[in-house]
């Protein structure tokens, strides 16, 4: 997803999963003009096609998110992809040592998420209890400004 001209961004061609089913497009794809003057949610559905949401919340189980978009008065003015099946999601430097959070940007709850793959010197690993849920990966940093990447499916 890009910026793409005034409210309406532009999605490259690719293939999105919607309701377990495949659906691949030849770009650009132009979905609907997002929401002026607010952070909105892209989705996918295969009944429907393309809708914003408020939040990070399909109106349909196993809708495709495609990305978040913020948007001015009459223009985007950044966007933020969705994570891809099999995707890596950046874990930026902790602020501190200890217990912190990541969205994932997948769009429903992940399937499984594999170890940190560290970026720098140290270690960051799960939080004990609670790994993921529909929104974030939760994790432990043993230093501060540690870096990884976590694959997530």
């Amino acid at each position: 997803m890009s910026t793409g001209t005034g409210l309406v961004p532009q999605l490259t061609g690719g293939t999105l999963i919607a309701q377990g089913q495949p659906v691949s497009f030849v770009g650009p794809v132009h979905p609907p003009a997002a929401p002026a003057s607010q952070t909105s949610y892209l989705f996918y559905n295969l009944s429907t096609g393309f809708y914003w949401a408020n939040t990070l919340a399909a109106v349909t189980s196993g809708d495709a998110f495609c990305g978040i978009a913020v948007a001015g008065v009459s223009t985007i003015t950044s966007v933020t992809n969705a994570t891809k099946l099999f995707g890596l999601v950046d874990v930026p430097a902790t602020g501190a040592p200890g217990d912190f959070s990541v969205a994932h940007l997948l769009g429903r709850m992940p399937i499984a998420v594999d170890a940190p793959l560290m970026t720098s010197p140290g270690v960051i690993y799960f939080q004990p209890g609670t790994l993921y849920d529909s929104l974030n990966i939760y994790l432990t940093a043993s230093d501060a400004g540690l870096t990884a990447k976590v694959r997530i499916y």
